[in-house]
């Protein structure tokens, strides 16, 4: 008779056992995976430096676990102390961008700039990675270009 059950409701209660242990299974996999087998972030020692452009220079070699620029910058000065967008910095520590002020004709534009071992790279702060005995320097200046 449960042979007869089995064929009448299609496929029988021993293949949807096999797949809840492979969904517990693969679950529990990642679980283990996440909690104990995921490498830790390594952390990177380097010196920040930030020059607010009024002759006032912070610097200090500090450790983080966020190796980009960026990541760097929100471990000194905190998260909530930087607004950027798409890793562009606008501000640091109250001090934005001065472009285009009404009533401040011929006040040049000021951006935060940022350099890498003395170098400016092209791309956001946000994707260059920073390793071991780098100096990351954000200048308050005139733009460049």
């Amino acid at each position: 008779m449960n042979e007869e059950n089995e064929k009448a409701s299609g496929l029988g209660i021993k293949p949807m056992i096999v797949v809840a242990i492979v969904v517990i299974v693969s679950i529990a996999g990642i679980f283990a995976y996440n909690e104990f087998l995921k490498p830790e972030p390594a952390l990177v020692t380097a010196t920040i430096s930030i020059d607010y452009g009024n002759g006032t220079v912070i610097s200090e070699e500090i450790g983080s676990d966020n190796n980009t620029a960026l990541g760097i910058l929100w471990t000194y000065v905190g998260t909530e102390n930087v607004v950027a967008e798409a890793g562009f910095i606008s501000s640091i520590n109250g001090v934005a961008i001065v472009d285009d002020v009404p009533g401040l004709e011929g006040t040049e534009a000021r951006y935060w700039m940022f350099y890498v071992n003395g170098t400016m790279p092209m791309e956001s702060a946000a994707t260059i990675e920073i390793f071991d005995g780098d100096l990351v320097e954000f200048k308050f200046e005139v733009s460049p270009w």
